[in-house]
């Protein structure tokens, strides 16, 4: 903040004295900063706009006028990266007239513009280009809107050029164009400056058409310091020293994209050697002393790119791709068209590395890859078809690390890491269908959330599999070819894919018809199952906790199989049930009540299947007998149905507990990943009951077994697959107390702690654990020790510290920990703080503490991070998705009264915690006695 005020104080001082009119943009936590300049207001011109902050519910519209559509950006930016953190720039924007208007309207965020500098030319097909006046430039800081008023109106199919000079900001928010920095190996700071424009912030770092639909070809130019290299979507077309000493790239011209997507880095970076990869060149940069370890991501990529150029049918559209790791980062990864930017961790892998972070490395690769078809080439239309194209990016993901590492099983991996994952947020009343309207920044922020991302994936594997893997690639090719440099809908997509399936569709029905279904209602449905000795009576219903809803309907397709001819490679549906829930699909055909049946092959749908109390029991003893008769995703899709459905009381808690005690003898991981997420769910509830011992004994009881034929050390010549159950057996065998476990991670932690060096290394795969362990039995020098070696360590090792130092018993050092992550001199970076918050409440001890910190310095986390930071929502349902009391959700409804138009990105998810946490006391009214009865008896 002291930089901030001392930057305004000094533009005030400056625009008042050269009498300019200053346009001001800030967000509503912004005031703040404003008034520790005196008199600051005095300079905004009057504007008739409500620049209160105060935000009507539901949000009006800031949607930019229809008149006015851009044609090219010609921008010159110089960021200046010493305090106090500005940024010049000059554009000039062409524009064509859509329908005749008297204003220019733009959007435009925490900038100044110079009005002096502001001029308008206007010209007709073959005219000379004419002056028009402006009289009048007002600014809306609700929308976020700048308009220069004009005397003269501009002419429907007339062309437009608008030039200015304007001041902005190098922020620290991780948002717009933005700095930062780190320590070199001589221990000296080094500044860069990057940009994160997705979704609403390129009008941070130029005044433009900042929304998706809008494109235009950009002319880009970069003054930056000698001894540094300018980056943007394009390759650079020249350099030159100025008379200032400083260098100017310009790049060439881009084709035709939306804002969002446009970057800039400047840095002093390193890189690979470039590869040609047919005619496009590719290469990663990073800070020296980590380049190295982005081999892992620089050799993936080729492959990766080859499999979406083949899969689509299009070659990658421009000349280059570059993928740079940058230290502060506000996402995983940006899909920027030609300049990929990583969070420095994300993209750096270590030799030995954990499998899930060489999974992770190789999907979020394929994820942003992808995008440079699915968001780049073809852009949704608007924000509220946002998951069109994080859905696609992340299907594609999974795709791609299926089709470059086969072994890996990623596409059963899918099934637990995203399907079932998003399905108990799909299952509250406040979620949100993924096709939703948004208006306004703060409500496009709150929707990049788990629907948008994991139940589009979802629903788009669910397409793939009823149309068939050959008809849905045929489909998305042609879709991108008609659409390409255009935006589109989902209309679009569900027309070419009707056209490619239709085989597989039933009578009369097209991909619309079925996926609106889905996309435009929230929630999800169970396909309750009945049978007779002549057929398989089928009805659903919506599932949502605390509400049976028979109303709704979905188009739903279905496959089965039964125990007297077991296929489970079906992936066309059997049959269909329509969309009127009043509807009993019959399904004819002898099946032997002594027979199982199971439906949702695979999990291949995005429902839950309800079945009578004595098929349960069928398939129950199937599992205790031979469970691999079974595929994983196929024992992953019963242990999460029966464990969710048991909670809103759909079958019995006995029946779905009984499903887990096959799991003695289960050694594949997405069985376990799938039984592990429902544990969790009781370890969180329970963690300070007296029913925790048996708890604990019980998961121990199976979780010892798998952990014992895994063992504890790593086995870098093991098999994906094995590694990755390894990592999470031992996590969850230590956990549990298992002595061996413990023994062995404390013999290493000691070890490495009398090591005392960044460099003495544990192994990846178990480092979390054996640190983890470690930190619960230091004491307060021992925990300060580890935080210093944390923030001088390279990124793996310091991801896994940081988060082991929330293990700690000391509730006085998770408090420090909760202040030193929100303060700016502590060596924390910002986007880690969200991290922290969560460690330190996913410790039973640490719980009560996180949400007492976030609630009560909330304005000031929200101010730290700004106000549309996403992390919002996920520090909320971090810290209060286990508690179950009325308290909580008087100090939820308390936090929204007191935060009243400050919430910003938390504003959905302090409705969805209140839910969830009614959600949880409901289960300790209606399930605890059975639970813990069945627990003690089975421990």
């Amino acid at each position: 903040m002291r930089n901030w005020s001392e930057g305004m104080l000094m533009w005030k001082m400056k625009r008042c004295s050269l009498s300019f009119v200053i346009f001001v943009v800030f967000l509503r936590l912004s005031r703040t900063a404003l008034g520790a300049v005196p008199g600051a207001m005095s300079c905004l011109p009057p504007s008739d706009s409500n620049t209160s902050g105060e935000i009507a519910s539901p949000l009006p519209s800031a949607r930019l006028p229809t008149s006015l559509r851009p044609l090219n950006y010609r921008l010159t930016l110089e960021p200046f990266l010493e305090s106090p953190w500005t940024l010049k720039g000059e554009l000039v924007l062409m524009m064509r007239v859509e329908q005749t208007t008297n204003n220019i309207t733009l959007n435009m965020l925490d900038m100044i513009i110079l009005n002096d500098t502001v001029k308008v030319e206007k010209w007709g097909e073959g005219e000379v280009a004419v002056d028009v006046p402006v009289v009048r430039q007002t600014y809306d800081a609700y929308r976020q809107m700048y308009t220069a008023e004009l005397e003269q109106p501009l002419m429907i199919g007339g062309l437009c050029n608008i030039s200015l000079r304007y001041v902005g900001l190098l922020n620290d928010k991780l948002v717009g164009f933005y700095r930062s920095m780190y320590q070199s190996e001589d221990d000296t700071e080094r500044w860069l400056a990057s940009t994160q424009f997705s979704p609403t912030d390129a009008r941070r770092a130029f005044p433009g058409f900042d929304e998706p639909g809008y494109k235009s070809t950009f002319d880009i130019t970069l003054v930056h310091p000698p001894n540094y290299t300018a980056h943007s979507n394009m390759p650079a077309k020249s350099s030159k020293t100025r008379a200032d000493g400083k260098s100017e790239t310009i790049f060439e011209r881009t084709p035709i994209m939306s804002t969002f997507i446009v970057a800039f880095h400047i840095s002093d970076f390193e890189s690979m050697p470039v590869k040609r990869l047919n005619s496009t060149s590719f290469t990663v940069w990073s800070r020296p002393a980590v380049l190295n370890q982005t081999s892992y991501v620089y050799d993936a990529t080729p492959a990766i790119l080859q499999f979406l150029e083949e899969y689509f049918g299009i070659a990658y559209a421009l000349p280059k791709l570059d993928m740079v790791a940058v230290p502060d980062f506000k996402f995983s990864a940006m899909e920027n068209w030609g300049l990929i930017t990583y969070r420095e961790s994300a993209m750096v892998i270590e030799p030995g590395a954990s499998p899930g972070s060489q999974f992770y490395a190789l999907y979020l690769t394929g994820h942003e890859v992808a995008h440079q078809w699915f968001g780049n080439l073809v852009t949704p239309a608007w924000w509220s078809e946002l998951w069109l194209k994080e859905g696609f990016a992340s299907f594609m993901g999974y795709l791609a690390v299926e089709s470059v590492q086969p072994s890996w099983d990623a596409m059963d991996k899918f099934v637990t890491s995203y399907q079932q994952s998003v399905m108990p947020l799909d299952s509250l009343q406040s979620s949100h269908p993924i096709n939703v309207p948004v208006n306004h920044p703060d409500e496009i922020g709150e929707i990049f959330d788990k629907i948008s991302y994991e139940k589009g994936a979802s629903l788009l594997r669910m397409v793939y599999k009823f149309v068939g893997a050959n008809a849905f690639r045929a489909g998305l090719s042609n879709y991108l070819q008609q659409l390409q440099y255009s935006s589109a809908d989902q209309y679009d997509l569900w027309r070419h894919l009707t056209a490619s399936g239709n085989d597989s569709l039933p009578s009369g029905v097209s991909v619309e018809t079925i996926m609106v279904t889905w996309t435009h209602k929230k929630g999800y449905p169970i396909v309750n199952v009945t049978r007779t000795e002549d057929a398989i009576l089928l009805t659903q219903e919506q599932f949502l906790f605390g509400s049976r809803n028979s109303s709704a309907g979905w188009w739903i397709p279905i496959t089965y199989t039964t125990a007297a001819a077991p296929e489970f490679r079906v992936s066309t549906p059997q049959a269909w049930m329509p969309d009127d829930p009043r509807q009993i699909l019959t399904i004819n055909g002898s099946t032997r009540l002594e027979d199982w049946i199971a439906l949702n092959l695979n999990a291949s749908g995005f429902y839950r299947v309800n079945y009578a109390a004595n098929d349960w029991k069928l398939l129950n003893q199937q599992l205790q007998r031979r469970h691999d008769l079974f595929p994983p995703s196929q024992r992953a899709a019963f242990l999460d149905d029966a464990l969710e459905l048991a909670k809103e009381g759909y079958t019995n808690y006995s029946i779905a507990l009984d499903m887990t005690r096959y799991l003695v003898n289960e050694a594949h991981i997405v069985p376990w990943e799938a039984a592990l997420g429902g544990f969790s769910y009781f370890y969180g509830l329970l963690s300070q009951d007296r029913a925790f011992g048996d708890l604990k004994a019980y998961f121990l009881h199976l979780v010892s077994p798998w952990y014992e034929s895994l063992g504890f050390d790593d086995n870098p010549e093991a098999s994906y697959t094995e590694r990755s159950a390894r990592a999470l057996a031992v996590k969850w065998a230590c956990l549990l107390g298992h002595k061996g476990c413990l023994a062995r991670a404390r013999s290493l932690y000691k070890t490495w702690s009398s090591q005392n060096s960044t460099k003495a290394v544990i192994p990846g795969l178990v480092r979390y654990t054996v640190l983890c362990t470690g930190v619960a039995e230091a004491e307060e020098d021992a925990w300060s020790g580890l935080l210093s070696i944390a923030l001088a360590s390279p990124p793996a090792q310091r991801s896994h510290l940081l988060s082991a130092l929330a293990c700690t018993r000391h509730l006085w050092l998770l408090d420090r920990y909760l202040w030193l992550a929100f303060s700016a001199d502590s060596g924390i970076r910002k986007h880690e703080a969200p991290s922290i918050v969560a460690d330190v409440a996913g410790q039973p001890a640490g719980r009560a503490l996180a949400w007492r910190f976030l609630r009560t310095n909330w304005q000031r986390i929200a101010l730290y991070l700004g106000s549309n930071n996403r992390n919002l929502a996920t520090m909320l349902k971090s810290t209060t998705k286990r508690f179950s009391s009325n308290e909580t959700i008087m100090q939820l409804e308390q936090l929204k009264k007191e935060q009243a138009g400050h919430l910003g990105a938390g504003e959905r998810a302090v409705e969805q915690q209140m839910e969830e946490v009614r959600v949880n006391i409901a289960w300790w009214n209606a399930h605890y006695p059975t639970v813990t009865d069945w627990i003690r008896r089975h421990a």
